[in-house]
């Protein structure tokens, strides 16, 4: 792909994330660096979750959420978003939602993902079928056993799709159009989970480790708060 070629994201919008917040955040292209703050509970993590998700092809992951218009603007004047309004004549729950491609010229591709709570379900129930590490734990909770990590029905049939016969991954929600797959390819994302507590190895492993390059792995690790407290001694030791 040519990098003329290549998309960025100016901007991220959201109304009605959790039937309560609405966020318009302008990206700083020139400075390439945008910092998002506020209080906690108003849906951060979740604005780059589901952007992540929107670029990457995880569509199903737009069901766990509740909202009622996601948009990412591109840096051709073009928008792609996914809406969970709905008209009254659909038969089928819109599942993900109604996503779209709005070009600057005004031209709109649409896409939906139909389906049902019991259909997700069962294709669930399928895959757990299929794979010894997951076990239902609920009417709508699975635990990996490999991790532990629980997981609802609609994030085992987005995860492990691969477990399922080629004519269940076939169906709808499944399904990408080629302009949502070709706009994906044209933006890349890709999301680092961070950690609300670091933790670091004591200064004094530290040393030891560096003449101790085949150490033992088990390494003593403190929190940050002993780390700052050993500093803290030992600038106070310095210092008389």
């Amino acid at each position: 792909m040519v990098v003329n070629d290549l998309l960025r994201v100016t901007k991220i919008h959201v109304d009605a994330l959790f039937d309560r917040y609405s966020h318009d955040v302008p990206l700083q292209l020139e400075d390439r660096v945008t910092i998002i703050h506020g209080p906690n509970g108003v849906g951060k993590t979740v604005l780059l979750r589901l952007t992540a998700a929107l670029l990457s092809g995880r569509l199903l992951d737009f069901a766990k959420v509740p909202f009622k218009t996601f948009e990412l603007s591109l840096s051709d004047g073009s928008t792609l978003g996914v809406t969970k309004e709905k008209s009254e004549k659909d038969d089928k729950n819109i599942l993900a939602g109604i996503f779209y491609l709005k070009s600057p010229s005004g031209q709109v591709e649409t896409f939906e993902i139909k389906g049902d709570p019991a259909d997700i379900s069962r294709l669930a129930s399928r895959i757990e079928a299929e794979t010894p590490w997951l076990i239902r734990t609920g009417p709508d909770q699975f635990t990996d056993r490999r991790s532990g990590e629980l997981l609802a029905a609609v994030d085992v049939v987005s995860r492990f799709p691969e477990y399922l016969p080629d004519r269940l991954r076939k169906r709808g929600i499944f399904y990408e159009p080629e302009w949502l797959k070709s706009i994906r390819n044209r933006v890349g994302v890709h999301l680092i989970e961070a950690q609300r507590l670091l933790r670091f190895v004591s200064l004094r492993e530290l040393e030891y480790h560096r003449y101790e390059r085949y150490a033992s792995q088990n390494q003593y690790v403190e929190t940050v708060k002993d780390y700052a407290k050993d500093l803290q001694g030992r600038i106070s030791e310095a210092l008389t």
